[in-house]
């Protein structure tokens, strides 16, 4: 990389004199107006390593003390999951001998993390912005979100699902959990503000398989008039209307947790067809196409019963909010391609698709490893 230096740096003063503490922080605000927010940071800045990463922590860690009384809430939800909470340093003394000290680390080891950081934070690429900066108050994205009250009932009955220990019971509940998020969310779309414009969430892909994962992510946010978009291999955006990217976002983590869930009881599955990384890459294939198979059924199912019941057009109130969002997708990512992935394990791909058939499609009900062994029929 062009930008560093041929000439090692030998001590600590030295690091201080050519990349001050103050330059970087003061280059963190560049990334906010081009649309970055702390997850991008941590993951493009600090990657793998775990020295770069608690450096691009303690940098937003810094710039939280200029943030709006009134930030969106996905600035210090990111900042807070990544660790950068609170000041650990000193101000009145320099900053590189206290984080070296801190990390046990040598002049050479920071010297290199500092370097990178400082070079990755030159001339950051764009990213659609989805949220105010941080030194703003958040956006407003529309009158029409999540109902508290729908989201306290839909939890609770989570949560007897989960602790009691009869499945039928079980189902019966999250069925109900489902019943409720469904019907809510043709209400927010019935009393939709019109003028209001579809915003944007980002999700981290947790690997391994996170391509597969990213197609189980891509089927439930079509199923629920959303679309996500791929960045590299760990963070993807989804783009739709506030409501919805709340429900995606729930269904998401709650069927994310079952098939880790069902992967984990399964064990090793060396056979004919492959290792048991090739079974599990297809397990989370078979499991992403079924589920999203089943979530566009159950959403065409509810929106017929409701017309049945109501005599409500829901046509061309949902073909608009649809239209918004393609809209969206494409003024915030010209430039899209298509992602391909492929399967050689037949078992792996079978089994994802026969837990799928089984999954709660409403919440979190995540199930035991003996109920996750009688889903994969092993």
């Amino acid at each position: 990389m062009s930008s560093f230096t041929s000439t090692p740096i030998a001590s600590l003063d030295e690091l201080e004199a050519r990349h001050p503490f103050s330059s970087l922080t003061s280059a963190v605000p560049t990334l906010w107006d081009r649309g970055w927010q702390p997850l991008d940071a941590s993951l493009h800045l600090g990657g793998d390593d775990r020295l770069r990463t608690a450096l691009v922590a303690d940098l937003i860690v810094a710039d939280r003390a200029g943030w709006h009384p009134r930030v969106a809430a996905v600035w210090p939800e990111q900042a807070d999951a990544m660790g950068a909470r609170t000041r650990w340093w000193h101000d009145d003394r320099p900053f590189w001998p206290q984080f070296a000290a801190r990390h046990a680390v040598s002049v050479a080891q920071l010297a290199r993390a500092v370097t990178l950081v400082a070079a990755l934070t030159r001339d950051p690429r764009p990213m659609p912005i989805l949220e105010a900066p941080p030194t703003e108050p958040g956006w407003v994205h529309g009158r029409a979100d999540v109902d508290p009250d729908v989201l306290a009932r839909v939890r609770a009955l989570l949560a007897k699902a989960e602790s009691t220990t009869f499945e039928a019971e079980a189902e019966a509940l999250t069925a109900k959990a489902q019943e409720l998020i469904t019907r809510h969310a043709i209400d927010i779309a019935l009393v939709a503000d019109q003028a209001s414009v579809p915003g944007g969430r980002r999700i981290l892909l947790h690997p391994p398989y996170t391509k597969s994962k990213f197609v189980l992510l891509g089927g439930i946010a079509r199923a629920n008039t959303c679309r996500a978009v791929l960045h590299g291999d760990r963070i993807a955006t989804i783009v739709g209307h506030p409501g919805d990217l709340h429900l995606v976002e729930m269904l998401y983590t709650s069927l994310l947790l079952q098939g880790t869930s069902a992967v984990m009881a399964a064990g090793r599955q060396e056979s004919a067809w492959g290792s048991t990384r090739s079974w599990r890459h297809g397990f989370w294939l078979g499991f992403a196409g079924r589920i999203s198979q089943r979530l566009a059924q159950a959403s065409a199912a509810a929106r017929t019963d409701h017309e049945a019941a109501t005599g409500d057009d829901l046509l061309p109130v949902l073909a608009a909010r649809d239209t918004a969002v393609e809209a969206a997708v494409n003024e915030m990512f010209p430039n899209l391609g298509t992602i391909r992935t492929s399967v050689s394990n037949g078992e792996g791909l079978d089994a994802g698709r026969r837990f799928a058939d089984r999954a709660n499609i409403g919440g979190a009900d995540v199930g035991s490893a003996s109920t996750a062994r009688r889903a994969l029929g092993r």
